[in-house]
C-alpha cells in the first residue's frame, strides 16, 4: 500500500506590484436567451465573486479579501497593450521561442 504524502498548501506572493488583464463579460445584443444571458451576468457581478476569488480570480467587489487582492495590482491597458502588440510579440519570440530551439 502507498501512503499518501500530504504537503502544506503553498502561499501567494508577488514581488513588487501584481500586473493583472482586465477582463469584462457582456451580453450579446442577439443572444437566443437574453433574459437567462442577463441572469448570468447579474449571477456573475453578485454572487459569482466569491466563486471566482475561490479559483484565484482578482474579484472585482473590494468587499471580497483574497490573498491576490492584498497585493498592490496594476491594471495592464488594453489600448496600450494592442498598440505595442508587435514589440511584445518579438520579445518572445526572441526571448522563449528561439531560446527553446
Amino acid at each position: 500500500m502507498i501512503a499518501a504524502v500530504t504537503r502544506p498548501p503553498v502561499d501567494w506572493f508577488s514581488i513588487g506590484d501584481a500586473m493583472a488583464l482586465p477582463s469584462g463579460v457582456g451580453v450579446s445584443n442577439r443572444a437566443p436567451h437574453p433574459h437567462s444571458a442577463l441572469l448570468f451576468y447579474e449571477f456573475l457581478l453578485g454572487d459569482g465573486q466569491q466563486i471566482l476569488a475561490g479559483r484565484d480570480f482578482i474579484p472585482a467587489s473590494n468587499l471580497i479579501s483574497t490573498p491576490l487582492t492584498r497585493s498592490r495590482i496594476r491594471l495592464v491597458d488594453p489600448a496600450l497593450a494592442l498598440d505595442q502588440n508587435d514589440k511584445w510579440l518579438k520579445l518572445y519570440d526572441d526571448i522563449v521561442v528561439k531560446q527553446a530551439r
